[in-house]
């Protein structure tokens, strides 16, 4: 009995010396979790882009208190005055699927050649956007 008390407390021992070697001798080495991408947006969704004679350029989202905002100038490149033009952007993760869809409209009276800048608010603070489809 007493030859089995030693072994347990052996073997303990060397349980806890085997731990504090472990978490000491580390010390210079820094151990580095993967964060989450938190509102990060891919540069393909930043890029310069013609929809329908519309030209999408300067893109941006910024994002503040649970909402997101897009902003971007917009020229119309159509050969015609614009009155009034409703679309949406459907935002995608790398994944393909869809985050949620910004509604924009079009300023009136955009003429041609004319640029704007126009803006969108959802309320959603997104992960990731890797891709976009606009909709007239």
């Amino acid at each position: 009995m007493n030859r089995n008390k030693k072994m347990i407390i052996l073997g303990l021992s060397i349980v806890v010396i085997s731990l504090i070697y472990f978490c000491f001798s580390n010390k210079g080495d820094k151990v580095v979790l993967k964060e989450k991408k938190r509102n990060y947006v891919d540069e393909e969704v930043l890029k310069e882009e013609m929809i329908s004679g519309i030209k999408f350029s300067n893109m941006s989202f910024n994002t503040k208190d649970g909402f997101t905002t897009l902003l971007a100038d917009v020229t119309n490149t159509t050969g015609s005055d614009i009155n009034k033009e409703e679309l949406y952007m459907i935002l995608k993760n790398n994944e393909d699927e869809e985050v949620d869809r910004l509604y924009i409209f079009i300023p009136n009276g955009l003429k041609v050649g004319e640029t704007k800048t126009i803006s969108a608010t959802m309320q959603n603070e997104f992960e990731e956007i890797s891709n976009k489809e606009i909709v007239f």
